[in-house]
């Protein structure tokens, strides 16, 4: 005898048919004994007589489940209508069951339930899935997977006046009120600078000063892309008929894309906004910063944190879950120098350029030349630079800053009380 009835053998069952196909053999092999077989499969004999008489009127076939099966249903939708329903639909992917409803009424004079407008799309494959977050995070971890590094960029300027923290030091102008940030969409690389003054100018200053960084390091700029929104910092005024001094340097200077974003829609420039939460979150709701010197110093601790130690789990690697930037940027750039990440924040407007200037000096007269310094060469001694052979020029780089070794910026720069030293 069965431990579990047919009922429950039923319910557990992958295959309902065969189970009945072998209840039917069961019966027929033992004279038809109804009794027997109904107690064996502990069943009710009803139910053997049923498969039975089935199995001998249609053979295998009638032993599928017909439950809730009607031959004649009055109330069906006309295929007619299904078709309207459908052919909206294409017409306009976008629209929800309630739209199209209305659509319907006002257009063919017909009226179907949501509920009747929803079985119909989902029937024929029209409705998208929900996009669950964990898929967004895989499909994104795919194509960082599969992209190159430093070859997309997002630029925004952050403002510091809305931080409660640093506000009161701000209104003194102790502190400056712009923070400049580039972010590479692939690795999450991020160079970041501040400014008294929101300006086109400093905007040129900052693209000089990351992109001269990149190509001292051996990256190739041509090709590469710098997305930003529609302030008049990157692209001038809304009225402007030429092509502003920022995108021209960009375009012309190093040979690089601009490209901007739908007005109003900060969301396509997610990337550098999202790093402008974690900085605000984890440095400047956390830090007491009151005087410029504190900022600098422990911006660029944050920036040593960030790229080198702080892992990310939106970042793909075959041997672990979370990894930091610099870690993942050497799947893409085997032996890519420490230097490459970082870049120490400088206060944008004591960069010694003449604003009235900056244009002549920073753009250059045919595309695909040379930058010219911006600034009269004279002999500059490095404390440390990132690497022995890489001497140390009197132009914008060397008067912005130094470039120093990891050690030696983990010495002069504090380290941050919330995460400890880099």
């Amino acid at each position: 005898m069965s431990p579990e009835s047919y009922s429950e053998r039923l319910k557990d069952s992958k295959d309902p048919a065969g189970l009945r196909l072998k209840m039917v053999r069961f019966c027929l092999e033992h004279q038809r004994n109804v009794s027997l077989t109904a107690h064996t499969f502990a069943c009710h004999p009803k139910t053997v007589r049923r498969w039975v008489a089935r199995f001998q009127a249609q053979g295998q076939r009638g032993l599928t489940d017909q439950r809730g099966r009607h031959k004649s249903r009055p109330n069906r939708t006309a295929p007619e209508v299904e078709q309207q329903v459908l052919q909206l639909r294409r017409c306009h992917p976008r629209m929800g069951q309630l739209a199209l409803q209305g659509l319907l009424e006002s257009v063919h004079h017909l009226h179907l339930s949501t509920a009747t407008i929803n079985r119909i799309l989902h029937q024929h494959g029209l409705i998208k899935p929900r996009r669950r977050r964990w898929r967004a995070r895989r499909d994104l971890a795919q194509l960082r997977k599969a992209s190159r590094a430093l070859r997309d960029f997002q630029i925004d300027v952050k403002h510091l006046n809305d931080i409660p923290h640093l506000w009161p030091f701000i209104a003194l102008g102790k502190l400056p009120k712009y923070q400049y940030t580039l972010r590479d969409v692939i690795t999450g690389i991020t160079f970041v600078s501040f400014a008294y003054e929101l300006s086109i100018e400093n905007s040129m200053r900052f693209a000089a000063l990351v992109l001269e960084h990149l190509r001292r390091h051996g990256l190739a700029l041509k090709g590469a892309t710098v997305q930003s929104d529609w302030g008049t910092e990157f692209v001038g005024p809304t009225n402007a008929k030429k092509t502003s001094p920022f995108v021209q340097l960009l375009e012309q200077g190093y040979g690089v894309t601009h490209r901007t974003i739908p007005v109003a829609t900060p969301r396509f420039n997610g990337s550098v906004e999202n790093f402008h939460g974690r900085i605000e979150d984890e440095l400047y709701q956390s830090e007491p910063i009151t005087s410029e010197r504190e900022l600098l110093d422990k911006t660029a601790s944050y920036l040593l944190f960030y790229h080198f130690l702080r892992p990310h789990r939106g970042l793909p690697h075959p041997h672990t879950r979370a990894v930091t930037p610099y870690l993942f940027l050497t799947t893409k750039i085997p032996h890519a120098p420490r230097s490459l990440p970082f870049l120490p924040p400088v206060i944008l407007d004591r960069i010694p350029l003449s604003p009235n200037k900056l244009t002549q000096d920073l753009i250059p007269h045919t595309p695909g030349t040379v930058l010219p310094d911006p600034v009269k060469k004279s002999p500059c001694k490095a404390s440390a630079a990132v690497n022995s052979s890489q001497a140390c020029s009197g132009n914008l780089m060397c008067r912005a800053h130094r470039l120093l070794s990891l050690r030696e910026v983990i010495r002069r720069f504090p380290p941050l009380s919330c995460h400890g030293s880099p």
